[in-house]
């Protein structure tokens, strides 16, 4: 008995012991194991893939569609439901830690074809009633189609292609606005993403959902399943590469080649300023290489002044044309060699009566004299000399002058320093050249043109006059005294309105600009929706968007506060330049002044474009620089055509680096443009084409009759 009762007990014992075990296991599950099962199912293990979303624009197209059609439509409501359906693909993805996110191009061009194929039927629909009322019978919509054709010369799918409403935002807006690529990492549900809002994400085999702070999601769909093996997102997020720019002293030594037609080939010292091939070349060297030929210059440098003379003799010294003895990076800037100063504006004279304002570095050099270094490009635009530079050796053909070959500048990156850039005739309205121009882009106080173009609208219609005295607001001294005022206003002072313009567009007076809206409209509220009405009433595209008078950022309300800023694209800006020029030519005046004497704030001001320095003929317009515009510049010259006409010639330039950037660039555009000029190129003659729906319209039932 005692042993079977023993037996009977046995099985008891492990059954209990597997009972704790599995009770064990449970509660470690429950309790803590939550990590266990976080390892094997977590949700971050399904977001490596490629993601698509469809971003609606059916809204954006039947409202520019309606606007379109607007006025032709005499009553008639057309069926605009069919352009809903337009939409954005983009494809978000996700590996390894970095993200990067575009809209489809391929997509976006068969959507912007059907929205044009639904705009061109409804079209056609409106003609034919159109007909119909005026007692027509038999039309049809091929016959519509036929009048268009009759009209155009082209189909009306064609037609609308070229001339139509813009039915969805431009390819390169969608791009700014969703394109973007970085690094990503994953902690308790939410999706950390540099540059882009942090989201709160829901991911399954087959859907992404990503929430922002206020709720609104956006939903991707897995473009196909990821044949990639999945990996472990790291909690820690490495940061990319940042380019930092070396000290003002950190000069790279570098020994060039110089050859002056056909001549013997001479050495020619140079610096790469901070970055390599940023180079900066020895005028004593450059001068002594010179002499003798027809662009053969006098040089003296002493102290910070630069004096040159067109014709004359460079007295040249055995240290000129020398190599530096030594050419590695990083070069000891102590040593006796040579130790140069900043890089900056010194003086620089011209003939004794021109003084144009480059940047340069004048410093201490062998022999114990002065140098100065100066860019390649701006030395070849201030002498006028052809250089063809190849990266280690200089040809210069004296009997040519200075040409821009855009072909190559635009082959060597040329525009990849800027966000967008074009130059123009103002006269003729014709484009030379053109990068980027309709992308939308930031630019800063480049705004105060319309600015300028408002106050000058209200003066026509005699609601102030130049004589207007204005008054600062409480308002405007704030602005004044902050980190971007520019001249110095206390609530209540007066100034005419003349004044304020000279101080608006010269300096660029933030407080100025101010002053002049509350002034013509009440508010700058009142003024930037006149701002806004204008645009509209010239035709500007939808790059175009203003939310204050000075061209700063705007801080929203939210509780995340984040900073707008006037927008548009350089084709835009072209044409309104092109506006303000034939209808207040009197702006000239103001910003082709160097300086400008302030009467009622006691003080002198300058103008901040240096093109007015640098390049004759030049008379304006105006700078602007944020942190997110970069430096831009809108600049305006006089160039003789070969009929002996004077016409006016406008480069528009967005998001340089600096303004040393900016001012070549510009330079080098308006060169461009005086080219073109010269050499007689004229757009090509077009038939007149009607310009809206209704006068389409009208033509193409007087070919129905």
């Amino acid at each position: 008995m005692t042993e079977n009762t023993e037996k009977k007990k046995k099985p008891r014992g492990r059954g209990a012991r597997v009972v704790i075990v599995i009770l064990s296991l449970l509660l470690l599950l429950t309790a803590g194991g939550g990590l266990f099962l976080y390892f094997f199912m977590k949700p971050d293990r399904k977001l490596p893939g490629s993601w698509l979303r469809e971003v609606s624009l059916g809204n954006t197209a039947r409202e520019n569609g309606r606007m379109w059609l607007d006025g032709a439509e005499k009553g008639n409501e057309l069926p605009l439901d069919g352009l809903k359906g337009a939409h954005l693909t983009m494809t978000l993805s996700l590996e390894n830690g970095s993200w990067t996110q575009s809209v489809n191009a391929e997509d976006y061009a068969a959507q912007e074809e059907s929205a044009l194929r639904v705009l061109s039927s409804s079209l056609k629909k409106l003609i034919v009633l159109r007909a119909e009322a005026l007692g027509a019978e038999g039309i049809t919509e091929d016959k519509a189609e036929a009048a268009i054709v009759a009209v155009t010369g082209m189909s009306s799918m064609e037609y609308l292609k070229q001339y139509g409403p813009e039915l969805l935002p431009a390819l390169s807006t969608l791009e700014a606005e969703y394109n973007g690529s970085g690094t990503y990492r994953t902690e308790n549900g939410m999706l950390y993403r540099d540059g882009c809002e942090d989201m709160r994400f829901m991911v399954d085999e087959r859907t992404l959902v990503l929430s922002d702070a206020n709720g609104k999601s956006s939903i991707y769909r897995r473009q196909k399943e990821s044949g990639q093996e999945e990996v472990t997102v790291l909690s820690r997020l490495f940061s990319p590469l940042v380019a930092q720019a070396a000290g003002e002293n950190h000069n790279i030594l570098e020994n060039l080649t110089i050859s002056v037609d056909g001549g013997k080939p001479l050495t020619v010292k140079a610096l790469d300023f901070a970055y390599d091939n940023n180079r900066y070349v020895s005028m004593r060297d450059m001068a002594a290489a010179l002499n003798g030929s027809e662009k053969s210059i006098s040089l003296s440098v002493t102290g910070d002044r630069i004096e040159i003379g067109s014709g004359g003799e460079y007295a040249r010294t055995e240290h000129d044309n020398n190599p530096f003895p030594k050419t590695q990076r990083d070069y000891d800037d102590n040593n006796a060699l040579y130790r140069t100063g900043v890089l900056k504006v010194n003086k620089l004279v011209l003939d004794e009566d021109f003084e144009p304002h480059y940047y340069t570095m004048i410093g201490d050099t062998d022999g114990g004299r002065k140098d100065a270094y100066i860019s390649i490009t701006d030395l070849a635009m201030l002498l006028d000399l052809h250089i063809v530079f190849d990266g280690e050796a200089m040809s210069v053909n004296t009997k040519e002058h200075f040409t821009v070959d855009m072909e190559e500048l635009r082959e060597d990156g040329f525009y990849y320093e800027v966000h967008s850039a074009l130059v123009g005739n103002a006269t003729t309205g014709q484009i030379y050249e053109g990068w980027e121009e309709d992308l939308s882009v930031p630019i800063a106080s480049t705004t105060k043109l319309m600015t300028y173009l408002c106050v000058m609208d209200a003066i026509t219609n005699g609601e102030i006059s130049y004589d207007t005295v204005a008054r600062v607001s409480k308002k405007g001294e704030i602005l004044s005294r902050t980190g971007d005022g520019v001249i110095d206003m206390q609530e209540g002072k007066e100034a005419p309105v003349r004044e304020l313009l000279n101080a608006m567009l010269l300096p660029s007076s933030n407080e100025s600009a101010l002053t002049l809206a509350e002034t013509v409209a009440g508010s700058e509220e009142a003024f930037v929706e006149r701002m806004n009405a204008k645009a509209r009433l010239l035709g500007l595209s939808e790059a175009t968007i203003f939310y204050n008078c000075h061209g700063l950022p705007t801080y929203t309300e939210n509780l995340s506060t984040s900073k707008i800023q006037n927008r548009m694209s350089a084709a835009d800006m072209f044409r309104m330049v092109c506006h303000i020029l034939k209808t207040y030519p009197e702006i000239r005046e103001i910003t082709s002044q160097k300086t400008a004497h302030l009467p009622s704030f006691s003080r002198d001001v300058k103008n901040t474009n240096p093109l007015l320095h640098n390049l004759p003929g030049c008379f304006g317009l105006k700078t602007g620089t944020t942190n997110m515009s970069g430096a831009c510049l809108v600049s305006a010259m006089d160039a003789t055509a070969p009929d002996g006409s004077v016409q006016q010639l406008v480069a528009v330039e967005f998001g340089a680096e600096d303004s040393l950037v900016r001012a070549t660039v510009s330079h080098e555009l308006l060169l461009y443009g005086k080219q073109c000029l010269e050499a007689g190129e004229q757009p090509p003659e077009e038939a007149h084409l009607p310009t809206d729906a209704e006068e389409l319209v009208t033509e193409a039932l007087k070919n129905l009759r």
